[in-house]
């Protein structure tokens, strides 16, 4: 990214993150799907170790879990497969097993 990027460039970065807690629970589920999901710190010594700037980070996690109650509340053509796996993540979001952040970096 950071070579096909214009001098004043801005990369904008959106993932989930290892949460400030965790449990059994949560490591089995990222096992189970492979989620190899790193810390802030690391995230953010990653993308600076890359030659970016970081102009702005933050964890988004209740957008997140708000659009996701919407799709739950409001959508009957979601299958149930889906909807349950979305009231999993919701789960492990609310007991801050993992987030969902941003960070908006320059070159």
């Amino acid at each position: 990214c950071y070579k096909e990027l214009e001098a004043d460039g801005t990369f904008i970065l959106i993932d989930y993150c290892v949460g400030c807690k965790k449990d059994a629970e949560f490591t089995n589920y990222c096992m189970r799907r492979s989620w190899n999901l790193i810390d802030i710190t690391l995230y953010k010594k990653i993308i600076h170790d890359s030659g970016f700037t970081i102009i702005e980070s933050k964890n988004i996690s209740n957008n997140y879990i708000n659009f996701c109650n919407n799709i739950i509340n409001n959508d009957n053509d979601i299958s149930d497969n889906v909807i349950t796996n979305l009231k999993q993540k919701l789960n492990f979001l609310n007991k801050e097993n993992f987030e969902w952040h941003y960070f908006i970096c320059k070159k």
